[in-house]
């Protein structure tokens, strides 16, 4: 007897057994009973409704009154508290007949005549409770509108969800704290949107009458926006980087600052090789001796320099020429390579433009799919919203891309020195094939060529002869000094001249601190040179190791994952759309994020790759960026240069 009150203290479904742990379907916590099915493990116990309480134990109490009657002893001393009488009109509810002998009869006892047993397995999913509680994954969306997600009953749509009007009349409402949990504090924005209201799916009703209603429940997508307008005479010539290289080439203000260094090192050059200038001079001495005008003439001076000084000096200029003619090739390359940059910018712009309408595109029509699967009743009404959500992300994404598109724009504009270029087609693509660079002739290659490491091994020529400049500055150069005038001090009125020869005495001062200077930054430019060896070879390790991982993922992405995304996008759509409810719409969801965040990162890697390769071509100073033919040319320093001419003066 009191395993039978029990009973009906938990009971509102038959009693079914938990595979994993082998308890009840309110007692046991495994939270994976089939309640539709009795397969697989139960969830966690809920209330019981109060209706069907009182109809189990009423039943339950008559069922242990007959066998108390027929003899039978209860074997537990323990009490039992009996549940409470039902009200007045239960007992309406009883189901009349034998009284069953154990609590499979019981419920048997509860089934309605005229059922058969197909139909008997079925129908506590119908009766028990109601759909909002039984499908938790959309029960906190429909409550809020005040509907309830019930399993189909016809054959051909079983798996299909359906909103319906009403709840079960012994069906008990969610208490306060349950509701209490999908209560939008109102601060949230968007908290004050009305509920959707759906009717009802009917069969009978004709589809498009009922497309029609449904599509006036759901906001129409505002439009995509238009890409830039391009004006025909710039699309029919495009720009390439060969043309947008040399444009920099002739306006760039950074190339003329640089050709000024080259301009200023060529004139100390030629000037440290010029000769002293002579002097020339009136002399007067004696003057006014005796009333007279004492001696006048005219004198000649001239510094001898030895040890071929001039020479050491302006081979050392000249190799602070070839530095800066060096460092003038390194601005171009480094402006090259600005205009590379932002060329890329403005094509992997033009790109991600292209795929954010395409994607948005993409997510649309799902959005309108859905749609139609809820006319068909096919789908929950809150699906499309979710999918329109995810179907405005992705115009905003076309926003942020083309405003990203006109930035890169301006900046190649900069880069140029025509800030009022307008927009104009580019020649060329980020699908483009990247060339493969082996490391080890890179680096040859750029130690073979790089105008840091030929600046470096010029300083060290200009100190070497600084150097021996400063060893031979204490050999004293030779002063000559002549002089030719006329005597008045005598009535002879003869003239005369003078010879005057000196040399300094290197007796003090013998340049021991220059000679030690010299020396010093002699060993300083030659570890210079090292360490500017080592620097472009580890920014060369790290640029090639960027380079090469950003090439083969970018293949990955083209050649398999983004294939394989899309192959599962599809199938998973397919069989939401053939299976129905078998299908989680999660799963949609997360393919189309999914799908949508492997685009943007394969557009993250190309980028990564083209900007990999434009600092490899900046390290390896290749003129050909594409084939990067050439990396084994010296590098070309020509004594005279032209000078660019700038923007103004055209």
């Amino acid at each position: 007897m009191r395993v039978l009150i029990r009973a009906a203290a938990d009971e509102r479904t038959p009693v079914r057994r938990c595979d994993r742990c082998d308890s009840g379907n309110r007692t046991c916590r495994c939270n994976r009973y089939d309640r539709a099915s009795g397969n697989g493990l139960c969830t966690h116990p809920r209330r019981v409704s109060r209706v069907r309480f009182f109809r189990h134990s009423t039943k339950l109490l008559l069922m242990g009154a007959a066998l108390a009657a027929s003899g039978c002893r209860q074997t537990s001393n323990r009490a039992t508290t009996l549940p409470p009488q039902p009200p007045a009109g239960t007992m309406d509810a009883m189901v009349p007949g034998r009284l069953p002998r154990d609590a499979d009869d019981s419920a048997q006892a509860m089934a309605v005549p005229g059922e058969t047993e197909d139909s008997q397995s079925r129908r506590p999913a119908r009766r028990q409770v109601s759909a909002a509680r039984q499908v938790p994954q959309i029960d906190g969306s429909l409550a809020r509108m005040g509907r309830a997600i019930v399993p189909s009953r016809s054959a051909d749509r079983q798996a299909v969800v359906r909103p319906v009007d009403h709840v079960e009349e012994d069906a008990e409402p969610q208490d306060d704290a349950d509701s209490a949990r999908f209560v939008l504090p109102p601060e949230l924005p968007g908290s004050d949107a009305p509920p959707l209201r759906v009717p009802p799916y009917d069969p009978n009703q004709p589809l498009d009458e009922r497309r029609e209603i449904i599509s006036r429940l759901y906001d129409v997508l505002p439009a995509i926006p238009d890409d830039p307008v391009i004006p025909a005479a710039a699309s029919e010539r495009p720009w390439n980087l060969a043309g947008l290289q040399q444009t920099a080439y002739e306006n760039s203000p950074v190339i003329q600052a640089a050709w000024s260094e080259v301009v200023a090192a060529q004139g100390a050059a030629v000037q440290a090789g010029l000769y002293p200038n002579p002097e020339f001079g009136y002399q007067g001495d004696t003057i006014n001796t005796a009333d007279t005008a004492g001696y006048n003439g005219v004198f000649f001076s001239q510094t001898i320099v030895t040890a071929g000084k001039l020479d050491l000096a302006q081979q050392s200029r000249l190799m602070k020429l070839r530095a800066a003619q060096a460092d003038y090739q390194g601005v171009r390359i480094e402006v090259a390579s600005d205009v590379r940059r932002n060329y890329f910018k403005v094509l992997m712009a033009r790109e991600r433009v292209r795929l954010a309408r395409a994607m948005a595109t993409l997510f649309e029509e799902v959005y309108q799919a859905q749609i139609e699967l809820v006319a068909g009743g096919e789908s929950a009404p809150y699906e499309p919203l979710q999918l329109r959500v995810l179907a405005l992300q992705a115009r905003n994404d076309v926003i942020v891309a083309q405003n990203a598109y006109e930035a890169a724009w301006r900046q190649l504009a900069a880069v140029l020195n025509l800030p009022n270029l307008p927009v104009s087609d580019l020649d060329g693509s980020v699908e483009a094939v990247a060339p493969v660079v082996s490391f080890d002739s890179a680096r040859s290659s750029m130690l073979s060529r790089h105008s840091d490491l030929v600046a470096a091994a010029a300083e060290i020529s200009a100190a070497a002869y600084n150097r021996e400049l400063q060893c031979v500055t204490p050999i004293p150069n030779i002063n000559v000094q002549s002089s030719f005038f006329h005597d008045d001090t005598s009535s002879l009125n003869d003239t005369a001249y003078s010879l005057q020869i000196g040399v300094p005495l290197p007796i003090f001062n013998r340049n021991q601190g220059n000679i030690t200077a010299a020396e010093a930054q002699l060993m300083q430019a030659q570890n210079n040179r090292v360490a500017t060896r080592n620097r472009l070879t580890a920014e060369l390790a790290a640029v090639f190791a960027d380079y090469q991982s950003s090439r083969e993922l970018a293949a990955t992405y083209r050649e398999q994952m983004l294939p394989n995304q899309v192959q599962t996008y599809r199938g998973v759509y397919e069989r939401f759309r053939q299976a129905g409810g078998l299908v989680d719409f999660a799963q949609i969801v997360v393919a189309q994020q999914t799908l949508g965040n492997t685009v943007e990162d394969y557009l993250d890697v190309l980028s990564q790759q083209w900007e990999s390769l434009v600092d490899l071509a900046e390290l390896l100073q290749a003129d050909d960026f594409y084939s990067l033919d050439g990396l084994a040319a010296p590098l070309t320093l020509h004594p005279v240069m032209p000078r660019p001419v700038p923007a103004a003066e055209e």
